[in-house]
């Protein structure tokens, strides 16, 4: 895969935190079921979804906002889904 083309390789497993990993962390420190937890996230991505389906951006502060890119002339007909980070978050990871 070329890098001129904008392609993403794959993530070694051993190096993503797991949907499952995530809840329970926030379970624990929000003092909720792993139940409720899943639930929330789950509907926090239905709606950030339904956000990019109708056209819109999506923003989640302290992450960055969320967007579908058209395809630019010349290149592929590929929509790409793009994060904008914000900048307390570039900032944690020292970029």
């Amino acid at each position: 895969m070329s890098s001129s083309t904008g392609d993403v390789r794959p993530v070694p497993r051993d190096n993503v935190v797991e949907f499952a990993t995530l809840v329970e962390a926030l379970a624990g420190q929000q003092k909720l079921s792993s139940r409720q937890v899943r639930a929330l996230l789950r509907q926090l991505f239905a709606l950030t979804t339904e956000g990019l389906k109708a056209g819109k951006s999506v923003r989640i502060r302290g992450l960055g906002m969320l967007r579908i890119r058209e395809p630019r002339e010349g290149r592929p007909p590929r929509r790409r889904i793009v994060l904008a980070a914000e900048k307390a978050l570039k900032a944690a990871l020292g970029l």
